[in-house]
């Protein structure tokens, strides 16, 4: 996994934090139980948002609701700094 630094606009190593969780990219089961890519909570997939900053080559991987709104309070935060 990749996660994509906002201040850098860089791209760097990422572990997720249950090294042997289930961090699918995609699945035909909506009801898939998954671990959160950036949290490790578990949720189904169906449940989940893509994220923004944790990719596997060009897709990203699930989070939770509570780490998407983290990550959008990032990205805001960010983007207000650049402009």
């Amino acid at each position: 996994m990749q996660r994509f630094n906002r201040k850098t606009h860089e791209y760097e190593s990422f572990s997720p934090p249950v090294p042997d969780g289930n961090y699918p990219i995609y699945t035909d089961n909506m009801d898939e139980i998954v671990n959160c890519c950036q949290c490790g909570k578990e949720i189904t997939f169906g449940e989940g948002y893509g994220s923004m900053e944790i990719y596997t080559g060009a897709w990203s991987h699930v989070v939770c609701r509570e780490c998407m709104e983290r990550e959008l309070d990032r990205r805001r935060k960010l983007d207000d700094i650049d402009q």
